[in-house]
C-alpha cells in the first residue's frame, strides 16, 4: 500500500476524470435504494460505516495507524474490514 501522503494518493481531488478512486458500496440491483450511516467509534479515529438495503446490512470499519515518529519513521498502516451483519 502506498504512503497516504504520496503524490498519487489524492489524485482524484486534482483531476476527477484521471485521478482514480476506490470505493465500497452496495450494488443497486433492480433499482433498490441503500442508505449509509457513518461515525467514529468512541474517542478513536476508527471510522465505522453501516450500509443498509432492503435485503441486508453491512458494516465497514476503516482505521489508520502510524508508528511514533511519524513521517521520519516511515511506518504506517491502513486497515479496512467489511462484514455482513444481516441478510
Amino acid at each position: 500500500m502506498p504512503r497516504l501522503d504520496s503524490p498519487s494518493c489524492f489524485g482524484r481531488l486534482l483531476d476527477w476524470d484521471k485521478g482514480g478512486h476506490f470505493s465500497i458500496a452496495p450494488s443497486g440491483q433492480d433499482g433498490q435504494k441503500w442508505q449509509a450511516e457513518r461515525g467514529y467509534l468512541g474517542d478513536s479515529l476508527v471510522l465505522e460505516t453501516r450500509f443498509r438495503t432492503p435485503t441486508g446490512e453491512a458494516r465497514l470499519v476503516d482505521a489508520f495507524a502510524m508508528r511514533s515518529g511519524g513521517r521520519e519513521a516511515g511506518r504506517c498502516g491502513a486497515s479496512r474490514c467489511i462484514s455482513c451483519t444481516r441478510r
